[in-house]
């Protein structure tokens, strides 16, 4: 799996499928990230930071730690796009009633 998170476009990418995550909400990264760069079956990735730090290298054990939540919040956002589809539908064929 390959995912990034960019927090200025609140924006959650997993395995090429984008979620806006402003939409539902929004998320924080604490540490001032402004992206975050993994892929599972290389077990290596990045953080790019806000500040002038130099971007870090992210190993699967401190993307265990901090970022693993990334892939609910991507998840929570597609459920919650399924959702809006299916009211989309019901409004729709009520409308044609």
């Amino acid at each position: 799996m390959k995912i990034a998170a960019i927090t200025q476009d609140q924006l959650i990418i997993k395995d090429g499928v984008p979620a806006p995550i402003a939409l539902i909400g929004g998320f924080r990264m604490e540490r001032g990230e402004w992206a975050v760069h993994f892929d599972t079956d290389l077990g290596i990735g990045q953080i790019e930071y806000l500040d002038s730090r130099s971007n870090q290298m992210l190993t699967i054990t401190d993307y265990e730690a901090h970022y693993a939540w990334l892939v609910a919040k991507h998840a929570e956002f597609i459920e919650w796009q399924k959702q809006q589809e299916l009211e989309q539908a019901a409004q729709q064929e009520q409308a044609q009633q």
